[in-house]
């Protein structure tokens, strides 16, 4: 038995080893595998940085146009404002001189009314009148 265990020792340390190597070697690989994954990673991250660069420059481009659009916004509002409340007065002057002119009219015509119907009375009284004189002068 101590022939067994002598050369399964052997066997172990052969394998161990052989185990170890292949464990350095796989660990190898993997830094390499590292480091070049490193290396995409830098040049994605310098193409992004330029990609933003870019992007800013363009927004920085855009910031002129987009405040013209802003004042060009705000102007069309204060006119539609101001609009608004020119027509609204005007609207209520227009209504008040509608009912102006109403009620001036509807008073010339009662006036117009007026004046004929006692036009038609002072007729009628002068008549009258006329007759009672013409009756007394008869007598």
């Amino acid at each position: 038995m101590d022939q067994f265990l002598e050369a399964a020792s052997q066997l172990a340390s052969q394998w161990v080893s052989i185990l170890t190597v292949i464990v350095l070697i796989l660990l190898i690989v993997l830094l390499i595998r590292g480091i070049i994954l490193v290396g995409k990673v830098s040049k994605t991250t310098d193409k992004v940085n330029g990609t933003l660069d870019i992007v800013n420059d363009y927004l920085n481009e855009l910031k002129l146009p987009v405040r013209v659009l802003v004042n060009v916004s705000m102007s069309i509002e204060a006119l539609r404002a101001a609009s608004e409340e020119t027509i609204r007065n005007l609207v209520e002057r227009i209504s008040v001189s509608y009912k102006t002119l109403k009620e001036f009219l509807i008073s010339l015509w009662n006036s117009i009314l007026k004046k004929e119907t006692d036009d038609e009375e002072s007729e009628e009284i002068e008549i009258v009148t006329l007759e009672k004189t013409e009756e007394k002068e008869e007598e």
